[in-house]
């Protein structure tokens, strides 16, 4: 499986990119937010809704 990233609810592996001198530019992340038991961050824990992607 190629390493990829969520960007607007498309799966994209193009996420990092090189600029002209060859330094790369990764697609900063958006998700700051907690999971929570509660739901008082506005995430509510449930099972089979979350998943966690790490590359």
């Amino acid at each position: 499986m190629a390493s990829g990233i969520m960007v607007e609810g498309k799966w994209t592996t193009n996420c990092n990119e090189r600029d002209v001198s060859g330094k790369f530019h990764e697609t900063p992340t958006t998700f700051r937010n907690r999971v929570t038991a509660d739901g008082t961050s506005g995430f509510k824990a449930e099972a089979g809704r979350y998943h966690l992607y790490w590359y």
